[in-house]
């Protein structure tokens, strides 16, 4: 319809008469991502040769450290630790530790010792998912998805560090920040939140090899949803870690490409079953539940079986599992995963 002098109004039409040409936009859209990954994958396969990363590990840890950008400041640099005993009940002493880095930063976490050490023992840091705590995998406001996890570790016989990352939750304590934003701000500077908390996590371990309460020849990692994504990538970054237990996380990155999992180019470079194989030959343990409700089991599964390849390549099968338990977005019940973890350390 053409506008005229007359036309007081102007001219209009239904709001949904315009719909078919968004949707057509949207699949167009939808259609080149999913050629381009096509594409890119080919790429990715061409390019990642795991007989390259048995020879040559440093050489794809390198590309890691690339693609997740600079952390913004050395770990090794200045590093400080305070430890504040808060309590203790019928398993553990319970300590915040406050990690002092260059350039203002400041890290913490809580420490669970359990009672009846003998000498040094394995440390486990195990790392809370998204709207998380360390408190709140103790269990200390009541049952919840991370099933006691702690105290199941620390039951093991092992040290474990909980590092408090910035994903807590409202219900915990007001955020004045979004998560997505400060990482945009941080890629924007050539860096990231995973580079950034991976170094954290890291600059933690250098000062907990040196308590006496802690073997540095036995360190796994555990974490749960994005506590199991800073599993697997610490890990690839760091051999000291010799054990991991990943929940809930492992998966089609195309399909769940969160903007704070997210780099320039890595579907032709690295993913997660390529950031897994930097892992190997250290023990990996990988679980999905059929009724999580965020991350699919089915692709969980099709990307664990690409990591149980490299395994098997490198002679290593029976230090990898991949377990689909009957569980939601949460950990096991049961122990296996645990057991796998800590029986890697001894």
């Amino acid at each position: 319809m053409m506008l005229t002098g007359k036309d007081k109004e102007g001219f209009t039409e239904d709001k949904r008469v315009a719909d078919p040409f968004r949707e057509r936009y949207f699949d167009s859209l939808e259609t080149l991502i999913s050629e381009e990954s096509e594409k890119k994958k080919a790429e990715r396969e061409k390019a990642f040769v795991f007989s390259d990363v048995l020879s040559d590990r440093e050489k794809y840890v390198d590309k890691l450290k690339k693609l997740i950008g600079d952390p913004l400041f050395d770990r090794r640099k200045g590093a400080k630790v305070s430890e504040t005993k808060l309590g203790e009940d019928d398993e553990c002493e319970v300590f915040r530790l406050t990690f002092n880095f260059e350039r203002g930063i400041e890290f913490s976490g809580l420490l669970f010792v359990p009672f009846g050490l003998f000498g040094r023992a394995p440390l486990v840091v195990c790392v809370h998912g998204g709207d998380g705590t360390p408190e709140l995998m103790y269990g200390m406001y009541g049952p919840n998805h991370y099933s006691d996890i702690v105290k199941r570790i620390a039951r093991r016989g092992c040290v474990v560090f909980a590092p408090q990352l910035m994903i807590w939750g409202k219900e915990i304590m007001k955020s004045r920040f979004s998560r997505n934003t400060v990482d945009s701000q941080m890629k924007m500077l050539g860096s990231s939140m995973t580079s950034f908390e991976c170094e954290c996590i890291r600059g933690a371990i250098d000062s907990l090899c040196e308590d006496p309460r802690v073997d540095s020849a036995r360190i796994g990692m555990a974490g749960l949803s994005y506590g199991a994504y800073y599993s697997v990538f610490v890990s690839a970054l760091d051999t000291r870690i010799k054990a991991v237990y990943a929940s809930g996380i492992v998966n089609d990155r195309i399909k769940y490409a969160r903007p704070d999992f997210s780099y320039f180019n890595a579907s032709g470079s690295l993913l997660d079953a390529e950031v897994c194989s930097l892992i190997c030959p250290r023990a990996l343990y990988l679980e999905s539940g059929r009724h999580d409700v965020f991350f699919s089991y089915r692709t969980a599964e099709t990307e664990a079986e690409k990591v149980r390849g490299f395994y098997k390549f490198a002679g290593r099968e029976q230090r990898f599992v991949f377990s689909l338990t009957e569980e939601g977005h949460k950990y096991s019940p049961y122990d296996d995963g645990i057991v796998f973890m800590v029986s890697h350390l001894e």
